[in-house]
């Protein structure tokens, strides 16, 4: 059996401003000289898409960097035997949660492209966090190994304002037509509150107008999560998680018709995390509509942003 060195965490999540405590074992075979125990401990985000061919966007956010000698002397010679090194790390306070290989969510930003530069992985974005232990050693290669551990950052939905009064949206379109100038169509959504926890019941109230010359045939609603990667004066916006379409029973709406729905969807019991303190990486949850028209006028689409959060709001109807 060889030289070996391992990192032992008390658990493998934790929470932003929470204190980590671990140890890091070497294992030695044989006598070693050993010139130092290096132990480094970072978070960052990465993100990364193609445009084209020769074209890509790219962006790396440092959350902290921290460097440990664990063997607090120049050099010291080891004979063979166990070795152990506590070590102890408090995580700043507005870190945002894990997003990595392994993660649900992970496998939706995946992209299967070759990184021209030195990344981790390959994919639109990550977030991750590592602690990295180097043996330097004298007349040996030195022994690096890597172990990364899971932050989750949960979000409290009584810190933000505004999210327990009601919301509504209101948006309108005009079809095209051919011979004819056509009036819009127009939806509106209401809601009591915009804040909600996974798996609440989130209830909302839907009104369309048809004063077009084109009938709706029908009309769907789902729930969408997904991400959104900066870089470069760029976004990327991707959609990893889509709640079961819910249409609605004879929801279509003649020509000169209107008409109103009171609906209820449940919130996926997903929750994405918390990436507020991360500048190249946001997650968004909305509820999103479409009117669906006669081939070939395209669906009339709205999207309702709604906020969603580990913590529930205090107030609910």
């Amino acid at each position: 059996m060889g030289d070996k060195c391992e990192v032992f965490l008390e658990k493998e999540e934790y929470a932003p401003g929470e204190i980590i405590n671990g140890r890091v074992e070497c294992n030695f075979a044989s006598q070693n000289k050993v010139k130092g125990i290096r132990l480094k401990i970072s978070g960052d985000a990465k993100v990364f898409w193609k445009i084209s061919a020769f074209t890509y966007r790219r962006a790396q956010e440092v959350f902290f960097e921290t460097d440990l000698d664990l063997l607090e002397t120049d050099e010291m010679t080891f004979p063979p035997g166990t070795y152990t090194y506590p070590f102890t790390y408090t995580l700043p306070s507005t870190v945002p949660s894990s997003m990595m290989e392994g993660d649900p969510t992970y496998k939706k930003t995946v992209a299967s492209y070759v990184v021209p530069f030195n990344l981790v992985d390959v994919y639109y974005g990550c977030v991750q966090y590592i602690i990295k232990v180097t043996i330097e050693r004298s007349w040996s290669t030195n022994i690096s190994i890597e172990k990364l551990f899971k932050v989750m950052s949960s979000l409290d939905l009584t810190t933000i304002s505004g999210l327990e009064k009601s919301y509504e949206l209101s948006i309108g379109k005009r079809p095209s037509s051919l011979f004819k100038d056509t009036g819009p169509i127009t939806a509106t959504i209401q809601m009591p509150r915009s804040g909600y926890v996974p798996g609440e019941k989130l209830p909302f109230s839907v009104y369309v107008k048809n004063a077009s010359s084109i009938d709706i045939q029908y009309i769907q609603f789902k729930f969408v999560q997904g991400f959104v990667f900066h870089a470069e004066q760029s976004t990327k916006s991707i959609d990893t998680m889509m709640g079961e379409e819910f249409m609605l029973k004879e929801s279509d709406v003649a020509v000169g018709n209107e008409r109103s729905w009171k609906l209820e969807l449940v919130v996926p019991s997903m929750f994405l995390g918390n990436y507020s303190h991360c500048s190249v990486i946001k997650n968004f949850w909305e509820l999103r509509g479409e009117i669906c028209l006669p081939f070939p006028n395209p669906a009339f689409n709205v999207s309702v942003p709604i906020t969603v959060g580990s913590v529930a709001l205090t107030k609910r109807p």
